[in-house]
């Protein structure tokens, strides 16, 4: 979690997984929200506590406090355009060309995760990589 050090850790939890988590527990619970309404919204964030401790509520709570929100993807497999994918993620990520082409050959065996610069990034880089074949979260 080089670029969250500053989110608290989850004991028990690996720092990489510790990210996940905090990234899709935001996105859940504001989609929850969205089609549920605040209710149910706060019903789901008053769970986490009792199902998963206080501290994921802590770190998730910690992570939308600071705006550090959804800015990892996580992405695997082939794409027959490879070019696109790297370039697709070089726009994302602000990455080298040898940087994004290394993590794009790496997803072709096991998931690969990246930060992207904003949730705007997130979303089409998500996109563009679904495009081009390859199975993203």
């Amino acid at each position: 979690m080089s670029e969250n050090a500053h989110i608290p850790t989850i004991e028990g939890i690996s720092d990489e997984d510790t990210e996940l988590i905090v990234d899709s527990g935001i996105v859940f619970m504001r989609a929850i929200t969205e089609a549920y309404g605040p209710e149910k919204g706060q019903e789901l964030w008053d769970s986490i506590t009792d199902t998963l401790g206080s501290d994921v509520r802590g770190a998730i709570f910690f992570a939308m406090l600071t705006g550090n929100v959804g800015a990892t993807v996580r992405f695997y497999g082939t794409s027959p355009n490879k070019i696109s994918a790297i370039k697709a993620l070089r726009t994302a990520t602000g990455l080298g060309l040898y940087e994004a082409k290394v993590a794009i050959e790496a997803a072709e065996n096991r998931y690969n995760s990246v930060k992207v610069k904003n949730q705007l990034a997130r979303r089409t880089l998500v996109s563009e990589l679904r495009n081009l074949g390859m199975n993203v979260s």
